[in-house]
Order: C-alpha cells, then structure tokens, then sequence
C-alpha cells in the first residue's frame, strides 16, 4: 500500500504497513502492519538523549482492535486534517500519520499540540498514544 506521497513503510516483517504515527517529536514511532502487528520504537537522538535507550516492542493486535482503530481513523476524518500554520512553540515539533487503509491513504504532517486541538485530532492522537503506551508496557 502507498501513502499520499506515495511511498511505502516497511514493517519489521517486511510487508507494508498500513498505519505509521511518528511522535514525541521524533523519538517515538508506532507502526501497524496488515497482519496487525504493533510495534512500538523508541530512538532518542539529538539534544537530551544522552542516557536514554532505544527500545522496540511488538505486539500482536486482534483483528477486531485493528479494525476499531481503522473505524476510529476514518471516522475522524483523518486524512482531512491539516497543519495550523502557525509558529511552534519552543521545543515543540511535528508529528506524522501515514496511512493506507480502506478510506483513508494520505500522510498528514502538523505541529505536536495542533494534535490536541479539535475533537477530531483529538481522537486520533489519544488513541494511537493510548496504543503506543500499550504496546511499550505490555509488548516484547
């Protein structure tokens, strides 16, 4: 599957992965392969990494719980969002979306706090933090 770009995403198993969501300005990746393999990656680098360790752990969704996060995604427009525009905040970055789902294919680019703002956003980034969080503490 593409992305709105039109590039693909690999997933440690080497198929496509349909959802990528990049944030903690940049040190966090959550990916979900086709099969529904979540994997959570955290790579420190650049200014305050010194003494943090890169971690990755998998966990394997059910396919009910793929498709609620699918639902969750459409349902929340989230290929309609778009970057506010406006000037981050000091230490603020950007956060990405890349998905190629049944009714959603694009990559959507804002600020990390612009996630928060608006019920749709709002949705989106709660849910896909609350599935980072899951994977990282309960995955291997």
């Amino acid at each position: 599957m593409l992305d709105a770009c039109g590039s693909q995403h690999a997933s440690p198993r080497g198929a496509t992965t349909p959802i990528v969501w990049n944030a903690g300005n940049g040190w966090i990746t959550l990916t979900v392969d086709a099969a529904g393999l979540a994997t959570y990656e955290f790579h420190p680098t650049g200014f305050g990494a010194q003494g943090r360790t890169a971690e990755t752990k998998r966990l394997q969704l059910g396919s009910p719980e793929v498709h609620e996060l699918e639902q969750t995604l459409v349902a929340h427009h989230a290929c309609g969002l778009h970057a506010s525009g406006r000037s981050p905040v000091p230490e603020e970055g950007t956060q990405s979306l890349a998905l190629a789902i049944a009714g959603a294919s694009c990559t959507v680019e804002m600020l990390a706090n612009d996630w928060r703002v608006g019920d749709d956003a709002t949705a989106i980034s709660v849910a896909l933090d609350q599935l980072a969080e899951r994977v990282r503490t309960t995955g291997h």
